[in-house]
C-alpha cells in the first residue's frame, strides 16, 4: 500500500473560507505560501479542511498566520484565462493541522501582519506552472 503524506509549513494567503455543502457539511478552504527561498517561486497550496475541526478552526486561523498542514496531496489541473492549462497542489484529508501561538499571532497583530515577500496567489496560480513534476 503506497502512502501519500504531505508536511507543509507557510503562511495563510487571503481570509480562510468556511463553508456548508449540500448535504451540510462544512468545508474550510485556504491557501498556505511557502517559500522556496530567496529569489525563487512562492509554492501555493489549497487546503480542505472538514467537519468540527473546520468550524472550530475558522475562529483562529487567518490571513498571515503560520500553519503547519500534514496530509494527502493531490494535484489539479485547469484551463488558464489565456486557454494553457495550470496546475494546482490540494492537501485534503488534513491530518494534523498547527498554528502560530496566541503570542507570535498577537505579535503579528500588532506589528502591521505578516508581511509576505510574494504576493498572493492569482486566481488562476500561473506561479504553479514552474513547479518540475
Amino acid at each position: 500500500m503506497a502512502m501519500n503524506v504531505w508536511t507543509i509549513e507557510g503562511y495563510i494567503a487571503g481570509k480562510p473560507e468556511l463553508k456548508s455543502i449540500h448535504d451540510g457539511q462544512r468545508v474550510l478552504n485556504f491557501t498556505i505560501g511557502h517559500s522556496l527561498g530567496k529569489d525563487r517561486e512562492t509554492l501555493w497550496v489549497d487546503c480542505d479542511l472538514w467537519g468540527k475541526r473546520a468550524e472550530t478552526m475558522s475562529q483562529y486561523l487567518d490571513k498571515g498566520g503560520r500553519v503547519i498542514v500534514s496530509g494527502s496531496m493531490d494535484h489539479e489541473t485547469f484551463q488558464k484565462k489565456d486557454g494553457s492549462m495550470g496546475f494546482r497542489l490540494k492537501c485534503k484529508n488534513i491530518d494534523k493541522i498547527s498554528m502560530e501561538s496566541r503570542k507570535e499571532a498577537e505579535a503579528r497583530r500588532s506589528s502591521g501582519g505578516f508581511q509576505p515577500e510574494a504576493k498572493e496567489p492569482p486566481s488562476s496560480d500561473p506561479s504553479l506552472d514552474t513547479i518540475p513534476f
